[in-house]
């Protein structure tokens, strides 16, 4: 376990003011969760409250805690590694705790595993612990929203790294209008890096700074993530991958638009099967135009 075999959790759950964004983030998605879930459970809305704790189990705590803990768990500092790991602890223990009406004996478990806080020695199964509340102080939906910006960034780099076929040594380049986004993504390279994985290091810089041959994709409007592709694929090679997708496409498209103008088409096709094909036909239009830039994108890297 990430937590280590001789941790032991501080004494009493709270803030020590050594948290990084990614941990504020956690945190505050936690008591959001907890504050929902409660509403949800007053209210009998038993779907909604595990919709809740699904998405906090999953998305959140598995998806993007655990994973970007290990950087600062296996390569921060001991201060870094302690607060890491508290949190983590924190963060588990609630979860564990949220779910437990709905999966009793599983999370009996798991929590049985986990060590104690000295406040909590007494209680000796996790029916009788303490159901999550509202915490004020883990609510922070400033650094929540600065940490939004590291996982769009992440989504954006993964993206294009995945596009153009490159799984390892990638170089990302990310450059902001916005000061802040600017000095968000600078004090975080180095999640950011670890998200990806496909790359060592993120580089933030100016717009001026970007390399030629690179390829680019948004985060939001005001912060734009590079990818260094030329010397790093075979362009031609790339092309002819795309220009073959583009030409399934429209064959799909073409057979479509055959079945839609068909003289009994609207006396035999139900509505919903109107709606699929309607919806269908504007995907294929939107992947054509995205395909068609991308191969245009591809031969402007040649010159």
């Amino acid at each position: 376990m990430r937590l280590g075999d001789d941790y032991k959790p501080p004494a009493k759950a709270g803030l020590s003011g050594k948290e990084s964004l990614v941990e504020k983030w956690i945190l505050h998605k936690l008591t959001k969760c907890a504050e929902q879930v409660n509403k949800d459970l007053d209210e009998r809305e038993f779907y909604d409250s595990t919709q809740a704790i699904y998405t906090y189990w999953l998305n959140e705590l598995c998806d993007v805690y655990i994973e970007n803990s290990k950087y600062y768990i296996l390569e921060g500092t001991e201060e870094q590694k302690k607060s890491a790991r508290d949190t983590l602890y924190t963060a588990i223990d609630g979860a564990l705790r949220l779910i437990h009406p709905f999966m009793p004996y599983i999370t009996e478990e798991m929590w049985q595993r986990l060590p104690r806080r000295e406040s909590e020695k007494h209680i000796k199964t996790i029916v009788k612990a303490p159901y999550p509340q509202y915490v004020k102080e883990y609510d922070n939906a400033e650094a929540a929203a600065a940490y939004e910006l590291v996982l769009d960034i992440t989504k954006s780099a993964r993206s294009l790294l995945t596009q153009y076929g490159i799984a390892k040594n990638g170089t990302v380049f990310v450059e902001s209008t916005n000061k802040e986004q600017f000095k968000i993504a600078d004090s975080q390279k180095d999640s950011i890096a670890s998200l990806i994985k496909a790359v060592e290091k993120v580089n933030v810089v100016d717009a001026k700074d970007i390399p030629s041959g690179c390829v680019l994709a948004s985060a939001n409007p005001e912060t734009t993530v590079h990818v260094l592709v030329k010397g790093q694929v075979d362009l031609d090679k790339e092309i002819q991958k795309v220009a073959k997708k583009l030409s399934k496409v429209e064959g799909g498209l073409k057979n479509l638009e055959k079945t839609l103008s068909a003289p009994d088409y609207d006396k035999k096709a139900s509505a919903e099967a109107k709606e699929k094909n309607q919806a269908s036909r504007v995907q294929s239009l939107a992947d054509i135009e995205t395909l068609k830039a991308t191969i245009a994108n591809l031969e402007k890297l040649k010159l």
